[in-house]
């Protein structure tokens, strides 16, 4: 189980982030940012890109109220969420994607939001099953996320 909070660039510039331990700056998960313009007027709308790629595996989003049993198949090496301009996000989005580096089955929590125009953050909860299962549950007398 790991949490990982950061702060991201506006301009694409990719944060790497190890969904294991929860470093950063290691590891094989890559999260970016970009925003046209890249430096809008205040109170004005903006497009933003929000891109997660592992290096190695992939993600596979869900909206499973109970993401318990990870698909075997299926696993994209990136996947992107647009946010155009008129997207009433109301600050931030809120996504859970399944994922797999190669060997492992996995699940991240990904929030992120928008401090003003010139920060964004992304929280990042994870919870890996280091068995090589499938199955994502938590075990009993743990509670992951704090």
């Amino acid at each position: 189980m790991a949490k990982m909070f950061s702060h991201l660039l506006c301009d694409g510039t990719p944060q790497r982030l190890d969904h294991l331990t929860g470093h950063k700056n290691v590891g094989d998960l890559y999260i970016s940012y970009g925003r046209t313009p890249l430096t809008p007027e205040q109170g004005k709308p903006f497009d933003g890109v929000l891109t997660l790629r592992m290096a190695s595996g992939g993600l596979i989003e869900t909206s499973d109220l109970y993401n318990y049993d990870a698909p075997d198949s299926g696993y994209q090496a990136s996947v992107a969420l647009a946010m155009p301009a008129n997207a009433k996000l109301g600050g931030g989005v809120h996504r859970c994607y399944y994922t797999f580096d190669g060997r492992r089955y996995g699940r991240i929590i990904l929030d992120f939001s928008f401090g003003d125009v010139r920060n964004v953050y992304s929280d990042l909860r994870s919870y890996v099953n280091f068995s090589g299962s499938r199955n994502l549950e938590i075990p009993q007398g743990t509670h992951p996320f704090p």
